[in-house]
């Protein structure tokens, strides 16, 4: 198992070259993150992990794929592009 002291990184993934892993070793894992406050696995990191190949952090490891996010917008308008809603009334108005 993977030791801070010999890696510097904290988990308790087996050591590389390591097989595919199983649900039951990478369920061990995520709690373990939780419990320790550290971030969890994403779905891809699962996938490799499955696939046996090494994580981004780990010597050999592939760097994450970018993101593909859009980027938030300040504008008022939703992901859609269609204006968003305010909950409060419009100021602006007189009767």
């Amino acid at each position: 198992m993977a030791d801070e002291s010999k890696t510097g990184i904290l988990g308790h993934l087996p050591p590389l070259p390591r097989p595919a892993l199983n649900n039951s070793v990478i369920g061990m894992e995520q709690a373990y993150r939780q419990r320790k406050g550290l971030q969890l696995l994403t779905d891809a990191d699962i996938e490799a992990l499955k696939a046996g190949q090494p994580m981004p952090w780990e010597v050999g490891g592939a760097a994450p794929p970018a993101a593909s996010a859009p980027a938030a917008t300040s504008t008022g308008e939703n992901n859609s592009g269609a204006p968003t809603r305010s909950s409060s009334p419009d100021v602006s108005s007189t009767r």
